[in-house]
């Protein structure tokens, strides 16, 4: 997934490497080399002479492409949104994740109020993707990516009724939402179109926790039972590795107010991860 490489791709758009990791047919060799059996990644708009190339790549090494976009801002936005579906389709991608919101909602959001107006925005921006990625027969995955809880993006997919959109499970993302990895993977398997695996190690600090990414095996998540549950109910499934390299995340906490329980009934993430009969 392209997002390990997040500082080798800044370094490579900054001083315009000739190896460089944001030309797909170069990262897709770099992974090849590797062993990895795909890649993810946002491919923007091509022309046809270059997506036949990487899709004759793709096949002749017996690897897989997943796409990554972001969705229409508004009308005026569907005509790249559709060449970038359009771009993929033609590289073999069938499958690109995506995310509602981009930021984190215990960092960005301070009310309910603009949380809900956020989340209108982005219902709306789901709306104009739908038919899209309906027509051009792909399937469109949205990220768990701190935004919404497992819960509620399973009711934004249910609400949508599409068999064209689906989810990409992230194993790590919803710890910072405080959620059970094993339970956002039940709740989301029955949408899962493809997934970012990764594991995640916490240590305390003085206002909350610090999450970070670290080798497979090595930090908190049950990866054996998440992978095999999601093998299970799509047995198709591909995972695709995410581990960024940065600082650990602050996720600082706030007591837990008596009598406004949650499942978890311990604390509530500050600045935006409301209570359950709040936000549902």
């Amino acid at each position: 997934m392209s997002y390990s490489y997040h500082f080798r791709m800044s370094a490579d758009r900054a001083n315009a490497t000739t190896s460089n990791f944001s030309d797909p047919l170069t990262f897709l060799d770099h992974c090849r080399e590797l062993g990895a059996g795909g890649i993810q990644l946002d491919l923007g708009v091509r022309d046809k002479s270059y997506t036949a190339r990487l899709r004759q790549k793709i096949v002749s090494n017996g690897m897989y492409l997943e796409g990554s976009i972001r969705l229409p801002r508004d009308r005026q936005d569907t005509d790249r949104f559709t060449s970038e579906i359009r771009t993929a389709k033609e590289a073999g991608a069938s499958v690109l994740r995506t995310v509602m919101m981009s930021g984190r909602r215990y960092e960005i959001f301070d009310s309910l109020r603009t949380f809900r107006e956020a989340a209108d925005r982005a219902w709306q921006s789901l709306v104009l993707a739908e038919p899209i990625v309906a027509k051009e027969n792909v399937r469109l995955a949205i990220e768990n990516h701190t935004d919404w809880r497992a819960d509620e993006l399973a009711d934004i997919l249910r609400r949508l009724g599409s068999a064209h959109v689906g989810a990409c499970v992230d194993f790590g993302n919803s710890i910072a939402l405080l959620e059970d990895p094993m339970r956002v993977a039940e709740r989301l398997a029955p949408f899962a179109m493809t997934t970012h695996i990764k594991d995640m190690a916490m240590e305390e600090y003085d206002r909350g926790f610090l999450l970070s990414e670290v080798p497979l095996g090595e930090g908190c998540l049950a990866l054996p039972k998440m992978i095999e549950l999601l093998e299970r109910k799509k047995p198709d499934i591909r995972f695709n590795l995410e581990m960024m390299t940065r600082d650990p995340l602050s996720v600082p906490l706030a007591a837990h107010a008596e009598g406004r329980g949650r499942e978890d009934g311990a604390f509530e993430a500050v600045g935006g991860a409301f209570e359950e009969d709040a936000a549902g």
